[in-house]
């Protein structure tokens, strides 16, 4: 088999980020990504392998050309900054046609070398009349998935989607099985102005040619620093074995379908592959225990008909929140619960765990067009917290620290003219900052220093500075935290903590489904048990069999 490499991108939103390193260069566990990818092409039995990169990263030129493949591999540089991945294909394509069919994989693209393996295979022994076999996964974590409509018979793949609809279920994974006519239709394409990959790929659709799915398990696409971290946790993980045979008492619970749906990534700033990453663990782990699952994201749930006895969401939008809502009145379990899901913005979360008793900054509430000035005066506040009060974080500027009041009246102004019409104003709290992570019932929580960690999503946790290691009640912080579930009726949930000098703590923020990407595997089997455990006190004995169908 002959294989290519796209390479030639800028590496934009990584740099964005402050990753220094060439995106082609970025280690996963420990080795460029382009070198993994060298190397497992030369174990899947390469012949040829042709990689394309910019002329404007002279550091991956110089390690491409002192790469040493192994023997009887014939590598191929070519150096060219393109204006688009479908012209760096048509660089890498030239020296591949007429050779038979080969495989074009993004250099960006992370995937276990056994999922890879037997997707090679597959394609090395497809029919003659296959013109194209794609490599599709259902982990979708990307900002704008290529979503694929295939006929679940034979995978023979009808359209490419920007869109999903309630029948899609996988997504692109960047890996392109392709042989001859697949070139020629390359050609067309960019004589027609084409440049993007997903228009290739529809093109090879509209023309007639035969193009098959393979589903190879879970890709991930390394654009954010956070994918990153979610790549090598990944490859980190072992394999996922056979299934386990549940005890008897679990049996009845092995047939239950479940609706997982994750978050649009608009309200995963900065956290997209964290976010997917616990949801696909859970489901990981569900699966594992006989549980059937199908994932929507969140663009799909809101026309998808929804017949899963069990809702399993991390949703955000106003729409998915009122489908949960009549879900929950047809009967459905659903965690988080919608209810719990509008809890978690500021404005309602401020109230209830204050009325809650739970200790919580002081804090105000106003209409973004007041004036602020006299009662943070009268308060005595001066360094504070502003946030939008009404709906849940969208940007970085959602959440501003001020260090005196008139900074306040000028963060207010400006929320007014981006048409956030409500604020929560919290007294800034001195002290060492700490994360945690739990279920309602206790049956797992978590709580660290995220500074230590590098664990941040805007640098805001500078703030308080590095931890100073004050003395940490854990039961009374894992007491408030309950607390703060029971109040907002967060069943899966995450916080921020404020730990004073004198060992007293308060929580200074709460919401739904964060991404546990410190202890995401202790959390993922402890979640998946406690939805089960849950199911089990949802649906009564006599009704199993009814829901389990």
């Amino acid at each position: 088999m002959n294989f290519a490499i796209i390479a030639a991108g800028e590496g934009s939103r990584l740099a964005s980020e402050g990753v220094a390193t060439p995106k082609p260069l970025v280690p996963i566990q420990g080795t460029p990504m382009i070198e993994r990818m060298l190397h497992i092409f030369e174990r899947a039995g390469a012949k040829r392998i042709v990689v394309c990169i910019n002329d404007f990263m002279p550091e991956v030129r110089e390690f491409l050309e002192n790469f040493q493949p192994a023997e009887g591999v014939e590598l191929i540089l070519r150096i060219k900054s393109t204006p688009s991945s479908m012209h760096t294909f048509k660089e890498v394509s030239e020296s591949l046609k007429g050779l038979g069919r080969f495989i074009t994989v993004t250099v960006d693209t992370i995937f276990r070398e056994e999922d890879f393996r037997r997707y090679v295979e597959a394609w090395e022994k497809a029919p003659e009349d296959v013109d194209a076999m794609m490599a599709v996964t259902d982990f979708v974590d990307d900002e704008k998935p290529l979503w694929i409509d295939a006929d679940p018979r034979d995978m023979h793949i009808r359209a490419f989607l920007d869109t999903n609809t309630p029948d899609t279920r996988f997504i692109s994974g960047g890996i392109y099985g392709l042989s001859d006519p697949c070139i020629d239709v390359l050609d067309k394409c960019l004589a027609e102005g084409k440049s993007r990959m997903r228009n290739y790929q529809r093109s090879l659709v509209e023309e007639n040619l035969r193009v098959e799915a393979y589903p190879m398990g879970k890709i991930i696409d390394v654009d954010h620093e956070g994918d990153i971290h979610t790549a090598n946790e990944f490859l980190s993980e072992p394999a996922e074995a056979p299934a386990k045979p549940e005890p008897k008492t679990r049996t009845r619970m092995s047939k239950y379908r479940i609706a997982a749906i994750s978050r649009a990534g608009a309200f995963s700033p900065n956290h997209i592959g964290n976010d997917a990453a616990i949801l696909h663990a859970v489901i990981d782990q569900l699966r594992r225990r006989g549980c059937e699952v199908q994932i929507y994201s969140e663009e799909q749930f809101a026309t998808a008909d929804i017949t899963e006895e069990v809702v399993l969401d991390m949703c955000r939008r106003d729409e998915s929140i009122l489908k949960l809502h009549a879900l929950e009145a047809e009967g459905k379990l659903v965690i988080n619960s919608g209810e719990s899901i509008e809890n978690g913005t500021r404005e309602r979360m401020t109230l209830l765990l204050l009325g809650a008793g739970v200790p919580y900054p002081e804090s105000l509430i106003v209409d973004t067009n007041a004036n602020a000035l006299p009662r943070l005066h009268e308060l005595g506040f001066e360094a504070c917290w502003i946030k939008r009060g009404e709906n849940h974080s969208q940007h970085k500027e959602d959440v501003s620290f001020c260090r005196h009041p008139q900074e306040v009246q000028e963060i207010l102004h400006e929320f007014y003219y981006r048409g956030i019409r409500r604020a929560v104003i919290n007294r800034h709290l001195p002290g060492d900052l700490i994360k945690f992570y739990g279920v309602a019932d206790g049956s797992f929580f978590y709580w660290f220093y995220p500074l230590e960690g590098h664990h941040s999503k805007y640098g805001d946790e500078l703030i308080n500075g590095m931890p100073q290691h004050f003395h940490v009640d854990e039961e009374a912080l894992k007491e408030n935290a309950l607390r703060a579930a029971k109040a907002t009726g967060m069943e899966i949930f995450g916080g921020d903590c404020i730990v004073s000098p004198d060992g007293s703590s308060a929580i200074i923020d709460f919401n739904d489904w964060p991404s546990f990407a410190p202890c995401r595997d202790e959390a993922a089997p402890a979640i998946a048990k406690y939805v089960l455990k849950r199911i089990r006190e949802h649906y009564p004995r006599t009704r199993r069999k009814e829901v389990k169908k």
